[in-house]
């Protein structure tokens, strides 16, 4: 009895996980058809960030938003950009994950 309840339950969640998936993929296409973006310049838009295992940094929103904004002006070729932020923010850092997208497309 218990086993046809688990998988009752089981079949449920993993039917949510697809349309959640579904939903995600679908938002993501529309952004990034919405910000105008082509196959090429998606890919350097939705490159992972470099990852350290050692210290597990991770960008905080407002270097990951700095991030965003910038490879999305590069990949529609604007070629000078102005990054501005704050002392203490990161902007090595930031930079850094800039580059990083960049050397991994090219």
């Amino acid at each position: 009895m218990n086993n046809i309840l688990y998988r009752e339950r089981y079949d449920e969640i993993s039917a949510t996980i697809a349309v959640g998936l579904k939903v995600a993929a679908s938002l993501e296409s529309c952004y990034l058809q919405g910000k105008g973006l082509d196959a090429t310049q998606e890919k350097i838009f939705t490159e992972p960030d470099y990852f350290d295992a050692f210290s597990h940094k991770k960008p905080r929103y407002y270097q990951r938003i700095a991030i965003d904004k910038t490879i999305e002006v590069i990949a529609k070729g604007q070629d000078r950009i102005l990054l501005v932020m704050a002392t203490g923010t990161g902007k090595t850092y930031t930079a850094f994950q800039i580059i990083w997208k960049l050397f991994k497309m090219s």
